[in-house]
């Protein structure tokens, strides 16, 4: 996806080589305030870099009831197949987890409209997700996991120039994810998908941005 970053950056266009990797780029120098790659923090988690991430499977259903609200889908849609010991799709188990996903939405659903009364609707985890990634200042976020993904739309509700300091760290294996980085527009720092959606590959991640900054600064 190109980015329509503006100011420094269009000064001192980033080296075409970089291809793929010059949006990744483009959003740190931008969520760090930097001018240049080598005026850039290197990533760091914990430090330059904030992961916010869940892996409460009791939010699952939820997070994607609240998914297909705010990217106008239905519970089919966003719920991921489901497969059982064996590899094999389990058709039981999918209608199961898209009928609780179904009545989340039934419920969320009037609420469409009135952001104050959906945020209270919704877990408390989810909600304190949403205000971290809407706190002013700070520097970039990486979010992981359908739970974050859900958070995410939430607190584009609240305030979409959230996006500009904000990225997925995967493609994630989950209908949630997917559907909210298609909705949302951006993309992944690493263009896989895994089922490990608690921060798992943040140093495969943090690899890549600062491999990028490197490169970034060549000529």
């Amino acid at each position: 996806m190109e980015s329509d970053v503006v100011g420094p950056l269009a000064v001192q266009p980033l080296p075409v080589a970089l291809g793929q990797l010059k949006p990744i780029v483009e959003w740190w120098l931008t969520s760090t305030d930097a001018i240049q790659p080598g005026d850039a923090p290197p990533a760091t988690a914990g430090e330059s870099l904030a992961l916010i991430s869940s892996d409460a499977p009791e939010l699952l259903p939820i997070s994607g009831a609240l998914c297909a609200l705010l990217t106008n889908r239905d519970a089919a849609q966003v719920t991921s197949t489901t497969y059982d010991e064996f590899g094999r799709i389990d058709h039981d188990a999918w209608m199961i987890e898209c009928a609780l996903v179904r009545d989340h939405l039934a419920h969320l659903r009037p609420l469409r409209s009135n952001l104050p009364e959906l945020r209270a609707s919704v877990p408390a985890e989810i909600s304190d997700l949403s205000d971290r990634m809407c706190a002013p200042g700070g520097g970039p976020i990486i979010v992981d996991g359908p739970i974050a993904a859900a958070s995410l739309l939430l607190a584009y509700e609240s305030d979409p120039e959230c996006l500009e300091r904000i990225r997925p760290l995967q493609s994630g294996q989950s209908q949630t994810e997917s559907l909210t980085w298609e909705y949302l527009r951006i993309d992944p720092i690493l263009p896989i998908s895994t089922g490990y959606p608690d921060g798992e590959l943040l140093d495969v991640g943090i690899a890549l941005i600062n491999r990028a900054l490197t490169l970034a600064t060549r000529r």
